[in-house]
């Protein structure tokens, strides 16, 4: 009788213990696993040039991106890096319009490589059906995987860019947003965390931030609105084919600027705008000939002489009467 007790409390003792041993994992548990380790992605997207682009032209090279992640990628990590077997990462580049419209989109999926870096072992752009691809008209998805944990920094290179465009696209730089989904880092699939947003706003005004060293393009409408002027101006005798005076159309520069294959419309009429053949007004006025146009590189930098092949065409309700 009298070990009983002594039995009872050394189970009561070893109970404790363990109590006390569960309770301390309970605490590691809370504190050690979680988020709380997980580095930040800080990476960037950043171009590489930003060549000029039209509204309404398909495949126009546009810029190179050259994308950087912070130390802290995983990838799939049990997965061979050529095949993305498993959960891949993935990086999401996001194309806008200086509206933030959809009038700007991929021609075609851009070449996708990441060089070897020593400290990233394994680290690979997957292929097959997780080769880069378009996610949407206007969303690349790369996707990567890595046998380990990125040391250092790694560096993922886009080329061979070309975007397609609408007749709506307006003029401004394109936008470019950059979203990684990748376990590996605390702020995971937060929108612009690898193209970090700037005190820059697009074409939406205050509160639509971006980042401009990401745009690889700058959407250019030709404006030539009220620059085309007359050397000269002879009068024109009723039935006559005379000459008239020669016109200097200037081609400016950033923001108006053209490039191969814009078409320049110049069309005449009577001094009220009208150019009907009726029988309350038979007279027009058309070209004679095609004209002669000339072109020369003038100032303030202009670097290429544009070459220019003129044409007739009709363009108008009234315009097959005259034949202008």
């Amino acid at each position: 009788m009298k070990q009983g007790p002594g039995r009872f409390r050394r189970v009561a003792t070893a109970c404790a213990a363990g109590t006390i041993a569960l309770s301390f994992l309970s605490v590691l548990a809370i504190t050690t696993p979680a988020g709380a380790v997980l580095p930040t992605l800080a990476g960037t997207t950043v171009a590489a040039s930003a060549p000029t682009i039209r509204p309404g032209i398909a495949n126009q090279a546009a810029g190179n991106w050259a994308v950087t992640l912070t130390p802290g990628a995983i990838g799939s990590i049990t997965a061979a890096p050529s095949s993305c077997a498993g959960t891949p990462a993935e990086i999401e580049i996001i194309l806008r319009d200086f509206n933030e419209g959809t009038t700007v989109t991929y021609d075609h999926v851009p070449t996708v490589t990441a060089p070897s870096v020593v400290g990233n072992a394994g680290f690979a752009i997957c292929t097959g059906a997780n080769a880069p691809q378009l996610l949407t008209p206007g969303v690349l998805g790369i996707f990567y995987s890595a046998t380990a944990t990125t040391t250092v920094n790694q560096p993922i290179n886009i080329t061979n860019v070309a975007y397609d465009t609408t007749a709506l696209a307006p003029a401004g730089p394109v936008v470019i947003n950059g979203v990684a989904f990748d376990g590996g880092y605390a702020n995971t699939a937060i929108f612009n965390n690898i193209t970090p947003q700037s005190t820059s706003t697009d074409g939406l005004g205050a509160g639509h931030f971006y980042d401009p060293t990401a745009s690889n393009a700058a959407i250019s409408t030709s404006n030539f609105g009220n620059t085309l002027f007359a050397t000269t101006s002879p009068n024109i005798g009723p039935g006559a084919t005379s000459a008239a005076g020669a016109w200097v159309l200037p081609l400016n520069g950033s923001g108006n600027s053209w490039t191969s294959g814009d078409k320049i419309y110049i069309t005449v009429a009577r001094n009220n705008a009208t150019n009907c053949e009726t029988a309350g007004s038979p007279d027009s006025i058309g070209f004679s000939a095609v004209p002669t146009v000339t072109s020369v590189a003038a100032f303030n930098g202009a670097t290429t002489t544009p070459t220019v092949t003129a044409s007739l065409a009709q363009m108008g309700s009234c315009s097959s009467f005259s034949g202008i």
